[in-house]
């Protein structure tokens, strides 16, 4: 089945959606990381973990202070 030029035009306009939506998440990210600093990437991956299935991967969170033996 062939696909239509309505149909066509339809996948790209989703597709330059969601390009926007990914240029101004980056935008914002860069914006948080100018005021408040880098990404904890440890952090990145917990809350991705639990997202993902619900698991937790133990990373101390920036506002818990330096973590102590």
């Amino acid at each position: 089945m062939a696909a239509t030029p309505a149909h066509t035009e339809a996948l790209a306009q989703r597709q330059r959606a969601r390009q926007r939506e990914r240029d101004r998440l980056r935008e914002l990210i860069e914006d948080a990381e100018l005021e408040h600093g880098p990404v904890d990437q440890a952090a990145v991956e917990a809350n991705r973990a639990l997202l993902r299935d619900g698991t937790t991967v133990s990373a101390p969170s920036p506002s818990s202070g330096p973590v102590t033996p």
